[in-house]
């Protein structure tokens, strides 16, 4: 719970990093924007959950949902950004 900033901050500037290196500005649809995005606030409330949890003294894999989901949800948002759409 501590650390649930990073996700933000790490997600952001990597998503800029790729956008920047593969000059992909004008390329980057709505679905991919919004996916990535999910994924990161996925992320920080996986770890919220997670920390209010903790604080209560019990331990739980309940976390683990949160992971695979975030997971899922930025690389759904990295093939949406390689996938074109057709008229």
């Amino acid at each position: 719970m501590r650390l649930m900033f990073l996700f933000p901050l790490v997600g952001g500037a990597l998503a800029c990093t790729i956008i920047i290196l593969l000059k992909l500005y004008a390329k980057i649809s709505r679905a991919s924007f919004n996916l990535w995005n999910s994924g990161i606030a996925t992320f920080v409330v996986g770890c919220t959950v997670q920390g209010i949890i903790n604080i209560s003294g019990r331990n739980t894999d309940y976390g683990l949902i949160y992971w695979c989901l975030g997971t899922l949800l930025l690389l759904s948002g990295i093939i949406a950004l390689f996938v074109k759409k057709k008229n």
